[in-house]
């Protein structure tokens, strides 16, 4: 295959595998709306990755106590 063929074939792939998971994440939120909002908030710890946040704070955020409950 060609370069511009893999390139075909990988953006392929991405725009499937986030449409599958766009599609997980709706119907896990019909059997329990709390995970929507988990997933809200787990979106805001993106902080730590960015060095904004220490882990420290983060093992102590209720965020995450609540996701590993979940």
């Amino acid at each position: 295959m060609m370069g511009t063929a893999v390139h075909v074939v990988l953006r392929a792939h991405f725009l499937v595998d986030t449409c599958q998971q766009s599609q997980l994440k709706e119907e896990m939120t019909l059997l329990d709306p709390e995970i929507q909002i988990l997933m809200d908030q787990a979106e805001e710890l993106q902080s730590l990755l960015r060095g904004e946040t220490t882990l420290a704070d983060a093992t102590c955020s209720e965020i995450l106590i609540k996701l590993d409950r979940a």
